[in-house]
């Protein structure tokens, strides 16, 4: 299927670009939400922030961590993680964005988990000492706008560096040529209502956070290990931890992570 799927993309950016731009963006900003999530801890509280953007909460005496599940994600794949925040008496947020409440919700795009951890930071009365993301969660952790609302702490697994190789990956994907993928970043840029230039979290790290631990497999195949590089170039307080042979999703709920990033945050 996925073959065919190429061959249809491959042919139709060369005939009519603008087409298979529209019905490329469709298939990447329509979320895909897991269909076997693991039990977490119930919330003790879900908050409505905003129309779009929900947050469930669970209490502690400790200090506020923020978690931020990725694209087609959601807050169960954090786990074993939030287990153990939990353990440790941690307060913890976490986002839902648009799209991401239910499966066939709506379309989405990434400035919707940008707005989603804005939302929140404008309603929360305390101070989110650390934040986590995974993939997307981690970039839009690093795009927000909310003034004076630096993280002291800020954790990304898994995460791209700018908007800009997302783009070239999924075009490259389908068999884009060229004018193919400039027709793709014209509905990007209409879908996320700004360029995809600007959208580049590693340089953006450094007004965000005033420590940054980047997760990443060198054997990731969603996100090149290179975006981890990027952002440990681009701002000397980020550190790089990296691990071999567990991918995009499973690195989430490795122990030897988890400790890693518990020993970061506290």
């Amino acid at each position: 299927m996925r073959a065919l799927i190429k061959i249809y993309f491959f042919l139709l950016s060369r005939v009519w670009p603008k087409m298979a731009a529209r019905q490329a963006g469709k298939l990447l900003f329509t979320p895909q939400l897991p269909v076997n999530n693991a039990e977490i801890p119930a919330p003790d509280e879900v908050l409505h922030v905003s129309e779009e953007t929900c947050v469930k909460v669970w209490r502690g005496t400790g200090p506020t961590i923020m978690l931020l599940h990725g694209w087609s994600g959601s807050v169960s794949q954090f786990s074993d993680l939030l287990t153990r925040l939990l353990q440790h008496d941690y307060r913890v947020i976490a986002p839902v964005p648009k799209g991401h409440h239910y499966q066939g919700e709506c379309l989405s795009h990434p400035g919707e988990f940008i707005r989603a951890v804005e939302h929140v930071l404008s309603s929360q009365a305390v101070e989110v000492h650390a934040a986590i993301g995974h993939s997307l969660g981690g970039a839009a952790l690093a795009l927000h706008n909310i003034r004076d609302s630096r993280f002291n702490k800020l954790v990304l697994v898994g995460a791209p560096a700018n908007l800009t190789g997302v783009l070239n990956r999924f075009a490259s994907m389908l068999g884009f040529n060229q004018r193919g993928l400039d027709a793709l970043y014209d509905v990007a840029d209409n879908r996320v209502g700004t360029s995809h230039r600007v959208l580049d979290a590693s340089g953006n790290l450094s007004r965000i956070a005033k420590q940054a631990l980047v997760v990443h497999d060198t054997q990731d195949k969603e996100v090149p290990f290179g975006d981890a590089e990027q952002f440990v170039t681009t701002y000397p307080y980020a550190r790089l931890y990296k691990t071999e042979g567990l991918g995009h999703r499973r690195i989430l709920n490795s122990p030897a992570v988890i400790d890693e990033i518990i020993d970061f945050i506290q």
